[in-house]
């Protein structure tokens, strides 16, 4: 029972609750392992979270920024952070009514950002993070770029938004 609960678990977070990375057989697998005894109630228990880091993360999507029309960005720029943490952002934003496209950027140390893409399909994001030197899944994709600051990448995460190419990261 608690190994089919933890493969729920797993599933559902690697596919952000069946919003990402999903197809027809990833709900036969999801059904598969219901049917062997995974339990919905222990796996809610797996995925609680700190009260304090919840409320960490929307004081940061309370302070996302607009780009353009679906388009918003959400920056940690005053502390050191996980590149999970700058997921868990991008996720949770593109959850909102207006948004289509969901940048999260944060300081993975003091010479490496950490940038993660979420689009609800429309926008691939893999391009945009291709462009910073990552990649990923067509609608969630991440890119770790060292030697630089965070004023720079969040420039070039602006100028591949609209199209257009930068001379310092951008290829």
């Amino acid at each position: 029972k608690k190994f089919y609960t933890l493969m729920l678990t797993a599933l559902c977070v690697d596919t952000n609750n069946f919003n990402l990375k999903t197809s027809p057989r990833t709900f036969e697998i999801a059904s598969y392992i219901l049917q062997n005894g995974a339990d919905l109630n222990l796996k809610q228990e797996f995925l609680k979270e700190n009260k304090r880091d919840v409320l960490n993360r929307y004081f940061y999507i309370k302070n996302a920024v607009k780009l353009e029309s679906g388009v918003y960005i959400c920056i940690i720029d005053d502390k050191i952070c996980t590149k999970e943490e700058v997921a868990l952002l991008a996720d949770e934003m593109l959850k909102f009514e207006d948004v289509n496209l969901s940048l999260a950027v944060g300081k993975k140390s003091d010479n490496e950002v950490v940038v993660s893409a979420r689009s609800i399909g429309n926008i691939d994001v893999s391009m945009m993070m291709k462009k910073l030197g990552g990649g990923g899944h067509f609608r969630a994709a991440a890119a770790l770029i060292k030697s630089s600051n965070i004023d720079d990448v969040i420039e070039d995460l602006k100028l591949i938004v609209r199209g257009e190419n930068s001379a310092n990261n951008i290829a």
